[in-house]
């Protein structure tokens, strides 16, 4: 008779080797915080086996398991006796997923002076409120896993009925290394807000919620909001793997006694357009702190849909999680400057980081955010392991934002490039006329009292001298510089690009004789009701400067332009120059003869003077002053 040893033994049960089948004892052994006891429990062996026997014949019809037999007749000789009668089970050979999970129904112990501590046991927060030896759900929030290999650790069910099998596989945890496990942080802290529902007011807004304070001492430091119907959406700039989520409701924060969130649901997304239900609970409302664990999963935008019966209230939205691979990409510069019709090329480096190779899907793609500019072929220099992409902007002032994703095999990372549409051929439409120059005697409003101005100088191509020198007056309010244009009678203009000239590099003296800076913030403005002008864009802080520049990321129809001067207290309004540049007009085939009876000029879309009309895109300067392109079938 052969005598069989244990390959394995563990705390209670011991594993023998049968060739083909494995033998499982279930012994009478107890132990005590991992500490195996001298005395034990008379068939305790026999009770687990045959409770777990009970299940698998139970569930047999859901799902297979390894159980063959637990009757030691089936068993070697060594086997069949008293002694292993009743504790053994003989076992398919299965790999193995090595992850042990426990579940606690109650709280006691060490576990409940955890939780008295910090509401913790295993560094785990569990709900509020519980009590000694008291139940609580059994949730993913109350599971302790012990892992004993490193790696993704993916699941494969397959469920056959009549009609045949579907399977599914997924990655339901990582282990990781003790190194790698420090690499989790929260990856929307400081991201990007996408869109949200709205808010009370614009400072309670959802930036506020990513901002890493958990805990503000102002309490307009939250997204606050009166809808029954909240969310939000971040885009984390990049792709990560996510792990858990984090809220602090309306009681973690400096009010108290609020309404707080009941149900949520959390949602990812790779793409912003196919979204993943990974988080949707409810009876929540007594947990100011709500954490919430998921199963691994690949994502850059997440979306938090808050339920509340009142006033929403969150002071910060954590989410944890990490890069998803070690691969790297970088440009030379980030922010492109074009002319219309100009081409470039953007150059991507990639490392594939540590220990990673070239998987048989290996590619380059980029897209466009706005179309203001077309993406040519791409190629790749293998040996420098870069990637050329080719970009031609078009006939179009305006930005853009080229994403580059370079992919390989499951894995992706991407980079995006800022790119802006300038022109030289498009006139400036200010050029000669006259500015109203307001200089208010109190901070800004439409009801405010003003000095008027009319002045010449600001658009008469010197970009270098004072115009605003008919100002005695110092400033000593908030915006009460405003320098207006307004387009000719019954017409708008359509801008694309504002240019403000200021003299002396924004240095000059002031009312008490002594030289400082001059203007603080410039703003561009535009609409067509004065007492409702829209801010289009603001230069704070500004200190040695000669030149602002802004190009609208799509042009405005407008009848009035103003920039608007915040100075520094005490000094003289200052500014050398203002002009406008409009949107090129639409493409339009026209009829040679017609258009050569109204033009002054005819240009190549480089500036290049032309003496007629040539097939294809001219730039046309017309006898009215106006420019368009025209294209020549």
């Amino acid at each position: 008779m052969t005598n069989y040893k244990p390959i394995k033994e563990g705390k209670v049960r011991e594993i023998y080797d049968n060739g083909d089948s494995l033998i499982m004892v279930a012994t009478d052994r107890i132990s005590c915080f991992d500490v195996i006891l001298h005395n034990e429990v008379s068939k305790k062996g026999a009770v687990l086996t045959q409770m777990s026997k009970f299940w698998f014949d139970m569930t047999k019809d859901i799902i297979p398991n390894h159980m063959l037999s637990v009757d030691v007749k089936d068993m070697p000789e060594s086997f069949q006796n008293d002694k292993f009668a009743g504790k053994s089970m003989m076992c398919r050979k299965l790999e193995m997923l090595p992850v042990e999970c426990i579940v606690r129904g109650y709280i006691t112990g060490s576990g409940w002076a955890s939780y008295q501590k910090d509401g913790t046991v295993c560094g785990i927060t569990l709900p509020e409120g519980l009590k000694l030896a008291n139940g609580f759900s059994l949730t993913d929030q109350t599971i302790t896993v012990v892992a004993e290999k490193v790696g993704k650790q993916r699941v494969t069910v397959d469920v056959t009925n009549a009609i045949g099998t579907s399977t599914t596989s997924s990655n339901i945890l990582d282990v990781m290394t003790e190194e790698e496990y420090k690499k989790i942080y929260n990856v929307v802290y400081q991201k990007k807000v996408l869109g949200y529902s709205g808010s009370t007011n614009y400072k309670e807004v959802p930036d506020k919620i990513i901002d890493g304070v958990t805990n503000p001492t102002s309490a307009s430091d939250k997204w606050c909001n009166v809808s029954a119907d909240n969310w939000v959406t971040f885009d984390l700039q990049s792709v990560y793997r996510i792990y858990s989520f984090k809220i602090f409701d309306g009681n973690a924060g400096p009010e108290s006694g609020v309404d707080q969130i009941d149900s949520y649901q959390i949602l990812l997304s790779e793409d912003n357009e196919h979204w993943t239900t990974v988080v949707d609970t409810y009876n929540r409302q007594k947990e100011s702190v709500k954490t919430d664990y998921i199963a691994p999963m690949r994502a850059r935008y997440v979306k938090l849909v808050p339920h509340v019966n009142g006033i929403l209230r969150i002071w910060e939205f954590e989410v944890y999680g990490k890069k998803d691979n070690s691969m790297k990409l970088s440009t030379l510069t980030n922010n492109v400057t074009m002319n219309a019709g100009e081409s470039y090329n953007i150059n991507v480096t990639y490392d594939l980081g540590e220990g990673a190779t070239k998987a048989d899907k290996f590619e380059c793609v980029a897209t466009s955010k706005n179309g203001n500019v077309t993406i040519g072929t791409i190629k790749e220099n293998v040996k420098k392991s870069t990637f050329v992409i080719p970009v031609t902007a078009k006939q179009r002032m305006g930005d853009d934002v080229v994403t580059i994703r370079v992919v390989n095999g499951d894995d992706y990372e991407e980079i995006a490039v800022q790119v802006e549409v300038d022109a030289t051929t498009q006139p400036n439409v200010l050029k000669g006329k006259t500015a109203e120059v307001r200089h208010y005697e109190n901070d800004y409003s439409f009801e405010a009292a003003f000095k008027k101005y009319d002045v010449s100088g600001l658009t008469d191509g010197n970009k270098a001298d004072e115009a605003l020198t008919d100002i005695e007056a110092p400033s000593t309010h908030r915006d009460d510089v405003w320098v207006i244009f307004t387009a000719p009678e019954g017409k708008q203009w359509d801008l694309a690009k504002v240019v403000v000239n200021i003299p002396n590099e924004n240095y000059a003296k002031n009312d008490n004789d002594e030289m400082n800076y001059v203007n603080k913030d410039v703003k561009i403005a535009v609409g067509d009701d004065l007492t409702r002008m829209n801010t289009a864009k603001t230069f704070s802080g500004l200190k040695k400067v000669s030149e602002l520049s802004y190009i609208f990321p799509e042009s405005v129809k407008t009848k009035y332009l103003a920039v608007i001067c915040n100075l520094y207290v005490y000094s003289y309004p200052s500014m050398a120059e203002v002009s406008a540049y409009e949107q090129f007009a639409d493409p339009t085939a026209i009829n040679n003869a017609t258009v050569q009876n109204a033009v002054k000029g005819i240009y190549t879309v480089n500036g290049t003077k032309l003496n007629a009309l040539q097939k294809g895109l001219n730039i046309m300067k017309f006898a009215d002053g106006t420019v368009q392109k025209v294209l020549v079938k």
